[in-house]
């Protein structure tokens, strides 16, 4: 039986959820519900669920196609995606439990809870695990996904990479920091991390399914992993059970989990106030400078201040988004079972749809005084340029690139820069100390993308991000 992208999609469908009881929550358009079939299609997903969530309360559940081809098994609420890095804000919620509880300071060398460190990563703050700016290396290009990867190969891995850079100094995402995280937290809770999550962050606040992979074990309703290849739907690696559980991403939740945990976690029982402002805050680098990362969460703010929080999630054939906007009391949470950019283009959408004017999907093309800015920012994401002159960049950047470490700029998938059309001004704002913010449109067929650029008064760059 061949099964087409179009047969696959047909499955499925568009469930709207019962209303605040105030009744004013805004209507399901049905036209969104076929928009996004046909951005599934366009985007090679076989499978895809979002849910939007307001109050605590599910307004909308969508479902399309499958959750397995070979079992011919249907994409529901119910259906388990593993949700990559999103898992990140989770990891440090059980770490700032551990906080509250007096077991742990943000400020404990972290060589205190880990004597198998080496003493180059020992005396690193815990908090700049969290955060991103502890200069310890990525394991990622190091491991192989379906090869086991535990407590002895991460220490004797880690211990063969200088640190980066010294604390505090400079951002740089790090799987490894949060693997390390998950270590500690297992260590000062006497239990697995997957007992954690469990019995002390999901099944006290009603989420049913969610729970931490384990691939080499059968768990129901999990769906199948695929990815796009020779135009046709291929199963992705299958991750071992030690590398698919791990505290920097290792969460299977399904759509009926995302409410009761977005009303733990932004409604108060799961932290203090303190606790949560400090997992939304910017970090601030030992220049003054701002790098808009909290803890497990992607910071930003539109060009009237309010805030966005936001993060993407990636393992072999899972991808999804994460959008949570305070000021509406909204959240997204979008899954798909393959290697796809569906769930960002799917999940800006619905937080616009939901909110408007809420997202940067509603910004309007604005004046451009400085057009070499964009011609650079563009040859920058794009690569049109063989080699990223550091001179072009601030210390906490131009240290990656003089040690040859272009890829912490980000840039373009080769596909998307192909199709590449329009690039323009959407936002522009000061960041203080003469920096500002710009923030670039950038048109593909059928959607489009937001490019930041964070620049010193006299140009230089020290952030930029890829939405």
């Amino acid at each position: 039986m061949k099964l087409s992208r179009r047969t696959l999609l047909g499955v499925g469908g568009c469930l709207a959820l019962p209303a605040a009881a105030s009744g004013r929550e805004p209507s399901l358009a049905p036209e969104l519900s076929g928009w996004i079939a046909e951005t599934m299609q366009a985007e090679n997903a076989p499978g895809l669920a979002a849910v939007v969530v307001r109050g605590g309360t599910a307004l909308a559940l969508f479902t399309h196609g499958r959750a397995s081809l070979g079992y011919d098994a249907p994409v529901s609420g119910e259906t388990l995606f593993h949700v990559g890095s999103i898992g990140k804000h989770i990891t440090a919620v059980a770490a700032l439990r551990l906080v509250e509880a007096g077991k742990l300071s943000l400020d404990d060398p972290v060589g205190r809870h880990a004597p198998a460190l080496p003493a180059h990563l020992a005396d690193r703050p815990f908090r700049t695990l969290l955060n991103h700016t502890s200069g310890f290396p990525n394991y990622a290009e190091r491991i192989e996904w379906d090869r086991p990867f535990g407590r002895t190969k991460f220490f004797d891995l880690i211990r063969s990479y200088p640190a980066e850079f010294p604390a505090g100094t400079a951002w740089s995402y790090s799987n490894s920091a949060y693997v390390l995280i998950g270590y500690i937290i297992e260590d000062l809770a006497g239990k697995n991390y997957a007992r954690i999550v469990m019995d002390d962050l999901f099944r006290p606040h009603g989420l049913r399914n969610g729970r931490v992979d384990d691939a080499g074990t059968p768990v129901p309703l999990r769906a199948e992993p695929y990815t796009w290849e020779k135009e046709r739907y291929v199963h992705a690696v299958r991750m071992s059970g030690e590398v698919s559980s791990v505290a920097a991403g290792g969460i299977l939740m399904s759509m009926r989990d995302v409410a009761p945990w977005v009303q733990a976690l932004h409604r108060g029982s799961m932290l203090s106030p303190s606790r949560m402002a400090a997992m939304t805050t910017p970090v601030r680098l030992h220049t003054g400078r701002e790098i808009p990362y909290g803890f497990g969460w992607m910071l930003d703010r539109m060009p009237d201040r309010s805030p966005l929080l936001y993060h993407g999630g990636s393992v072999p054939g899972f991808r999804a988004m994460h959008i949570h906007i305070p000021r509406h009391d909204l959240s997204v949470l979008v899954a798909a079972n393959s290697d796809t950019q569906a769930p960002g283009i799917v999940g800006w959408r619905l937080a616009e749809h939901f909110a408007p004017g809420s997202t940067p999907l509603s910004l309007a093309p604005i004046p451009d005084a400085a057009p070499t800015l964009t011609r650079a920012a563009r040859a920058i994401v794009t690569r049109s340029a063989a080699v990223l002159e550091p001179a072009g960049f601030a210390p906490e950047l131009a240290l990656h690139l003089i040690a040859g470490r272009e890829d912490i700029v980000p840039r373009l998938p080769v596909g998307q820069t192909n199709a590449l059309g329009e690039f323009g001004l959407v936002q522009e704002d000061p960041l203080g100390d003469g920096a500002r913010r710009r923030r670039y449109r950038a048109r593909f067929p059928g959607y489009v993308r937001h490019i930041d650029f964070h620049h010193l008064e006299d140009g230089r760059i020290y952030f930029v991000r890829i939405q």
